[in-house]
C-alpha cells in the first residue's frame, strides 16, 4: 500500500496493480523457462481471466511467444509460453580506461555483438562521448536493430557516481568525464535511456549470475583500478550514492607509493593493474604490459615473481578488510586475467587466509571470475533488463 503526507493509507491505482500483476507472470515465466497457463495461474494466484488478459497483452508486445505444447495424458496439449528473448536488446558500455568494452545482449543476457576501444586519457569530454556513440551505432547497425528496440543502456564508470543525478562525480583517470552529462548526451544523440553505474557494480552483477546458490558475494574487480560489488540477498547493495565498495582507495600502507587520487598506500595504488606494470618499470626500467608481467611471473622471472607476491599480499588484506567487515565469504575477482596457479592469485589466497582464518570458523572461498574479456560489458546488459523487468523505468517504445 502507499502513504499520504499524513500517512493515511492509500489504494494502489489500476495502473500500480495491473503493473505488478504483469511482473508476476512475466518472473514465471522467465523462471521456468517454458511454462503453461495452468502453472503461471498457479504460481502467482492471479485468476485465469487476469492471466489470459496479460498474456494476451504480453504476446501483442512480443515481449512472450508461445513456443509449443506441454504433454498431456488427456485432452488437449497446453500451449507453453516462453519469454521472447529476441524481442529487444539491451547495450552495455563498461569504461576501463583507457579500454573500453561494448556489449549488446539479448533478454536472456546473451551477448549478440561486443567490442573494445581505446581512449586516450587527456581525452576530451566531446571526444569520449562521440567514440561511444560511434560504436554503440555500430553495433546496432552491424545487428541491424532499430532504435526503438532497445532497452537501454547500462554505462559502468570507473569513478564515485551519483545515481540520482546519474553522472560521474570525480574520476581520475579520464577524468573529462568529471562531472560531465555523459548520460544525457547519449540519450539525446540515440534517443536511448541510460543508466550510469559504477563500473565493479555492473560487473559485479554479471558475475552474480554465474553463480548458482549464492546469495551473498563479493566481487572484486582488479583492472587498471580496484573496485568491489557487493551482493546481498540476491541484490547488488548500492550505498546511498551509488558508491559502495570503493576499496581501491582503502589505505593500506599510509607511508606507500603515491595514488593517483592524491594520497599514499591507496590499494590500487599497491596491487592493481596499474600498480604491477609502474613497479616493474621502476624496478627494472622495462615498460611491459600488465600480460607480460603475469607472463614473466609465470617463467620465474624474479622481479615478477616478487611484484606479483607483493600485490598478491596487499590485495589479500584489503579483501580480508571487506570480509570481517562484512562478514561475506564467497569471493570472486573478475578482470584478473590469470588462472588459479598463478603466483599473483595463490599470493592473494594466502594473504586473504593469513589475515582472516583467526576470525572465523567458516571457510573463505576466493575464485577467478568467469566473464571473458568480450563479457566485461555485460554487466550494463543485465542491469537494464533487470531494471526493466523489476520496476518497468524504461517503457516500451509503441
Amino acid at each position: 500500500m502507499r502513504y499520504d503526507k499524513q500517512g493515511a493509507k492509500k489504494a494502489n491505482t489500476t495502473r500500480i496493480v495491473k503493473k505488478a500483476n504483469s511482473y508476476l507472470v512475466v518472473e514465471t515465466i522467465k523462471n521456468y523457462e517454458y511454462v503453461t497457463m495452468e502453472s503461471i495461474i498457479s504460481n502467482t494466484g492471479l485468476s485465469r481471466p487476469t492471466v489470459l488478459k496479460i498474456l494476451k497483452e504480453l504476446t501483442e508486445k512480443q515481449l512472450v511467444k508461445k513456443a509449443g505444447f506441454a504433454e498431456s495424458d488427456v485432452g488437449r496439449a497446453p500451449v507453453l509460453y516462453a519469454l521472447n528473448t529476441e524481442a529487444y536488446v539491451a547495450i552495455g558500455v563498461d569504461i576501463d580506461g583507457p579500454p573500453v568494452y561494448l556489449a549488446v545482449s539479448d533478454l536472456s543476457g546473451k551477448v549478440l555483438v561486443s567490442s573494445k576501444f581505446e581512449l586516450a586519457i587527456d581525452s576530451t569530454i566531446e571526444v569520449i562521448q562521440d567514440t561511444i556513440e560511434l560504436y554503440i551505432k555500430k553495433a546496432l547497425t552491424e545487428l541491424n536493430i532499430n532504435r526503438d528496440k532497445v532497452l537501454g543502456i547500462g554505462l559502468g564508470l570507473p569513478a564515485s557516481v551519483d545515481i540520482n543525478s546519474n553522472c560521474a562525480l570525480n574520476v581520475s583517470r579520464l577524468q573529462a568525464l568529471s562531472n560531465a552529462p555523459i548520460a544525457k548526451y547519449l540519450e539525446e544523440k540515440l534517443n536511448i535511456p541510460v543508466l550510469v553505474r559504477n563500473d565493479a557494480h555492473l560487473i559485479g552483477i554479471a558475475e552474480k549470475k554465474r553463480l548458482e546458490n549464492t546469495e551473498e558475494l563479493l566481487c572484486v574487480v582488479h583492472r587498471t583500478g580496484i573496485g568491489l560489488a557487493i551482493i546481498m540477498e540476491n541484490k547488488s547493495y548500492e550505498g546511498s550514492t551509488g558508491n559502495s565498495g570503493f576499496i581501491g582507495h582503502m589505505t593500506i600502507d599510509c607511508q606507500g607509493r603515491a595514488c593517483a587520487c592524491g594520497f599514499k598506500g591507496c590499494l590500487e595504488a599497491l596491487a592493481s593493474k596499474r600498480a604491477i606494470k609502474e613497479i616493474y618499470c621502476e624496478r627494472t626500467g622495462k615498460r611491459l604490459g600488465y600480460r607480460q608481467v603475469l607472463k614473466l611471473a609465470e617463467e620465474n622471472d624474479k622481479v615478477a615473481v616478487e611484484i606479483c607476491e607483493e600485490a598478491g599480499y596487499y590485495l589479500g588484506i584489503g579483501i580480508a578488510n571487506v570480509v570481517k567487515t562484512l562478514d561475506i565469504h564467497n569471493i570472486v575477482i573478475s578482470d584478473i586475467r590469470c588462472n588459479e596457479r598463478h603466483v599473483f592469485f595463490k599470493s592473494i589466497k594466502k594473504s586473504l587466509r593469513e589475515h582472516t582464518d583467526t576470525f572465523f570458523k567458516k571457510t573463505v572461498k576466493l575464485y577467478v571470475g568467469g566473464l571473458q574479456e568480450s563479457e566485461l560489458a555485460l554487466g550494463g546488459c543485465n542491469f537494464v533488463i533487470d531494471n526493466f523487468f523489476v520496476s518497468p523505468k524504461l517503457i516500451l517504445k509503441a
